[in-house]
């Protein structure tokens, strides 16, 4: 049952991490000034049993003389159990300043480790990019280019050479449209359209339309052109919205994130190539306090979550909850990422805890629609950094597994944070939800 939560987060930050083109890893991308030669971001959230705010994450970006990215070091606590984790990876580049592959230097690599290469035509246009993964499997994207230069087509392909996604690029002026089609893997079937919108290449909206429905989402910045605001035009519940504090130089320096209740603070301190150094990784108490009432906003030491080495179904370790509640900007349907966003809620009917054999009500909302259906608990592992429960339906043939995190798992490459997933099995079709 682990592997089968860890292939599915797995595959998540694959799949967001693989539409970045090799342009985004500079100063540009992440709106630094062009002399910046370092950040160093400390990452801090409220952790209730500890009774204040821990940091849980140090991460450093290192950029050569051109402004490109040359190194990536990323040190995460796990704040359930206080387990430590590093990630190091190196960008290489040849004489015409391209990015031609990544190298994962961790000391202590996943499974899913991968490492990336990037080709180019004579006109110095990306035409194809490759992930190769510890496992010897390749999967790769390519591209197509227009008389003017301009990206027409991108064409995804997993590590069986089947197309899994399309994207096809139009201009008007200085607007582009990106419009995406996501396939099943399995027989090529549609799963839904997606489309963005940008202007002067920046993103001002988005919409998805697939058999989940529809949704809609402005996107705001301010005059530094950094995003302020990600607004659900039909589930307002999911929006986001950002906060920031800058240098002279326009950098950010310290930043707060916020999604629904949730509260998550940033802060950076930026190294120029003169020697300058402005902002601090220093936790600001006066900067958190302007955007939540916490109940202790100061830093104190971790108290690891975990209380029990057990793995077994026991009372003594079963969160206790009648109702949780949740938002999702993503679905996995047959080991497809596709954008939905929507809310999943979940309600104990006869019981303080979903022990066994308890009844629970669980609902989807999504694209103006709610499904709603009766569940019994099966069975419930403490699998440490999450309880884990099998559930069946009381009226349908559906299976239902639900994990839900002790502590928010952090997705550097989207910037959110999951809380746990619901996967369905309906017919031998399984769908997950990733719930924030």
């Amino acid at each position: 049952m682990k592997n089968s939560i860890l292939s599915l987060v797995s595959i998540f930050l694959f799949s967001v991490c693989v539409f970045s083109q090799a342009s985004d890893y500079n100063l540009k991308s992440e709106n630094l000034h062009k002399k910046v030669k370092k950040t160093i971001t400390h990452y801090y959230y409220f952790h209730e049993k500890s009774n204040g705010f821990v940091k849980l994450s140090v991460s450093t970006n290192t950029y050569n003389d051109e402004g490109n990215l040359i190194e990536t070091y990323y040190d995460y606590t796990n704040s359930y159990d206080g387990s430590n984790s590093t990630t190091s990876t190196l960008y290489n580049y040849n004489s015409n300043d391209q990015l031609i592959s990544t190298q994962d230097l961790s000391a202590k690599k996943s499974k899913y480790s991968s490492f990336y290469r990037f080709f180019y035509d004579s006109s110095g246009n990306l035409t194809k990019r490759e992930a190769h993964f510890n496992d010897g499997s390749i999967s790769y994207t390519a591209f197509v280019y227009d008389s003017k230069n301009r990206k027409i087509t991108s064409e995804n392909y997993s590590s069986k050479g089947v197309l899994t996604s399309r994207t096809n690029y139009t201009y008007n002026g200085d607007r582009r449209t990106e419009i995406n089609q996501s396939f099943n893997e399995k027989d090529g079937s549609l799963y839904g359209t997606y489309t963005t919108f940008f202007k002067d290449d920046v993103k001002i909206s988005y919409t998805s339309d697939s058999k989940y429905g529809k949704t809609e989402t402005d996107y705001q910045y301010d005059k530094n052109d950094n995003i302020i605001a990600a607004i659900n035009k039909k589930n307002p519940a999911s929006s986001s919205r950002y906060d920031y504090d800058y240098d002279s130089k326009d950098n950010w320096t310290k930043k707060h994130y916020q999604s629904g209740n949730n509260h998550y603070f940033y802060f950076r301190e930026v190294h120029f190539k003169n020697g300058d150094t402005t902002g601090s990784v220093a936790f600001d108490p006066s900067f958190v306090n302007r955007y939540g009432n916490f109940k202790n906003s100061s830093v104190v030491p971790l108290v690891p979550t975990k209380t029990t080495t057990t793995t077994t179904t026991t009372n003594s370790t079963m969160p206790v909850f009648t109702s949780k509640k949740w938002i999702f900007n993503f679905v996995n349907l047959d080991d497809k990422i596709s954008s939905l966003q929507g809310e999943v809620k979940l309600q104990v009917l006869d019981n303080t805890k979903m022990d066994t054999n308890s009844k629970v009500k669980i609902s989807y909302s999504f694209g103006g629609k709610e499904f709603v259906d009766t569940y019994t608990v099966n069975s419930f592992i403490d699998m440490k950094e999450y309880g884990f429960w099998t559930l069946s339906s009381a009226t349908k043939s559906t299976t239902l597994t639900v994990s839900i995190y002790s502590q928010k798992k952090y997705i550097e490459a989207r910037d959110l944070y999951l809380s746990g997933m619901v996967s369905v099995n309906y017919n031998n079709k399984k769908t997950a939800f990733y719930l924030e």
